[in-house]
């Protein structure tokens, strides 16, 4: 027969039974879900970032079109579609067309996220009530 001392280790070391499991499982769960919400609240970032370029397209490319329908020169709407642009950010590249009556805009920023993107774009037409981009 065994000793007491001896067969008490066994049981502790049996599968299963180890009562430091539930803190390495604790301690792991709790890395996985830290990541899990880094990378869902990166992912919500992009996402907002990308509709606050979408929108600063959209006012960019109404105030354009505002302009040149004020009599504006093309250059002139390009200039004043770019500087609404870059009020939101220093960092937005602006492209800017006119096909009469129309101001089209495209706006380009680099991603907030360099893993998630490289860049976000955001494109936006205005012109006089009534009229069809075509």
């Amino acid at each position: 027969m065994k000793p007491p001392k001896i067969q008490a280790a066994r049981k502790r070391l049996a599968l299963g039974s180890d009562p430091g499991m539930a803190t390495t499982f604790i301690a792991i769960s709790m890395c996985v879900l830290g990541i899990a919400t880094v990378v869902i609240l990166q992912f919500t970032a992009a996402i907002a970032q990308h509709q606050q370029l979408r929108n600063t397209a959209d006012l960019a490319a109404l105030s354009g079109a505002q302009a040149y329908v004020a009599g504006a020169s093309e250059t002139e709407t390009c200039a004043v579609a770019s500087e609404i642009a870059r009020e939101s950010s220093p960092e937005i590249q602006v492209q800017c067309q006119i096909e009469e009556p129309f101001v089209q805009v495209e706006l380009t920023e680099p991603g907030a996220i360099s893993w998630l993107s490289s860049d976000l774009s955001a494109e936006a037409v205005a012109g006089p009530e009534g009229e069809e981009f075509s």
